[in-house]
This record gives structure tokens, C-alpha cells and sequence, in this order.
């Protein structure tokens, strides 16, 4: 009887190690951190223009507390075209992150987006964004034709950030992906004179 007992416990511990050693793991997805991002800054250069040309505009939320201390205000001329880089940075630690070297990456060109968002179509019209290996716009660089005729409004500067690997970033994905979160969601003042 005690050589049964012994037998019975010894196959009953067996089988709950097969048994679980044959269940499958399922993947844990991966978590998409978001950046701390307390400055956006948009430089512009006029199409045919040099670096000597260049305007930049800032919004600042330093301490990241959710209320701008700066939004420069986009000041641009009618009818022009502007050739437009972004740049983001956390100001929140010393020294400041300069957080578009990441984005700058192949891997970070293919998890990370830029929308740009004109109030009114009779602004701005944006074009030319930059792409990344897959072919799909990135926006780091891109290029702004101002409206022929004085304007003002505001436009949005999104950031978005596709985790995964590899990121199931598409060209048709919307501002609200739900593939994606929000890095950063700013909106400048705009004034075509």
C-alpha cells in the first residue's frame, strides 16, 4: 500500500510539471513609453534662403506641468514656401534631453510620427515630410506653403509613438491611432501676413 501512496504522489507530481511545462507563454506587449517632452521648437528657412534666414518658434512647458510658460506666436509671410524642421527636448533634467537625436534613428523614425495640423485649410498647406525605411512619413523635416492672401489660426504639432517590434506604423494611420500614444500634443499661433 505504501509502495501504491509512493507511486500514486509520484506521478501526480509528474504530471503537473509536464502539464505546465507545456503551457505556452503568452507574449507581455511591450510597454510604449512616452517621452518627457518639455520644448517643441519649429525652425523655418524660405524655400531658396540659407541658414542665415532661418526663424525659429518655441513652445516651452519646462517644468512639465501641463501650462506653457512660452508659445511663440508663428509669424510667416503669404505665398512663400518654407523648408521646416522639429526639434523636442526635455528641459526637465540636467543636462536637457534632446530627445530628436532618438527619433532621428532608424529604429526611432520607424516608432515615432509628427502631425501637423492647420485650424484652416486656408493657412498652410504642408507637404514633403520626411519618410522612414517603410516609406512612411515621419515629419521631421517637411514643407509649409503659406496662403496667398493674410490669414491667422493656429495649427497642432502631434507627436505619436508606435510601440512594438517592428511598429505597425501605416502611412493611412490617423492622428488618433489607437496603435499609438501621444508624446506630445502642442498648438502654436499662426499668422501668414
Amino acid at each position: 500500500m505504501k509502495h501504491v501512496f509512493k507511486l500514486s504522489a509520484a506521478a501526480l507530481l509528474a504530471s503537473s510539471l509536464f502539464l505546465t511545462s507545456c503551457k505556452k507563454d503568452t507574449p507581455t506587449p511591450e510597454p510604449n513609453e512616452e517621452e518627457v517632452i518639455t520644448k517643441v521648437e519649429l525652425s523655418f528657412i524660405p524655400e531658396g534662403g540659407t541658414e542665415a534666414d532661418e526663424i525659429s518658434f518655441e513652445w516651452k512647458d519646462t517644468d512639465g506641468n501641463g501650462t506653457p510658460e512660452q508659445i511663440d506666436p508663428i509669424l510667416l509671410d503669404a505665398g512663400k514656401k518654407y523648408n521646416v524642421e522639429v526639434e523636442v527636448y526635455n528641459e526637465s533634467v540636467t543636462p536637457e534631453e534632446d530627445i530628436t537625436e532618438e527619433i532621428e534613428t532608424v529604429e526611432g523614425k520607424k516608432s515615432h510620427r509628427f502631425y501637423y495640423i492647420p485650424a484652416s485649410a486656408n493657412l498652410v498647406t504642408i507637404s514633403g515630410l520626411d519618410k522612414d525605411a517603410d516609406n512612411v512619413s515621419v515629419g521631421l523635416t517637411s514643407l509649409w506653403q503659406t496662403s496667398a492672401t493674410a490669414a491667422t489660426g493656429k495649427i497642432r504639432v502631434v507627436l505619436r509613438h508606435y510601440a512594438g517590434t517592428p511598429p505597425n506604423k501605416q502611412e493611412n494611420d490617423p492622428v488618433d491611432s489607437p496603435k499609438a500614444s501621444t508624446d506630445i500634443d502642442v498648438e502654436f499661433p499662426l499668422e501668414v501676413k
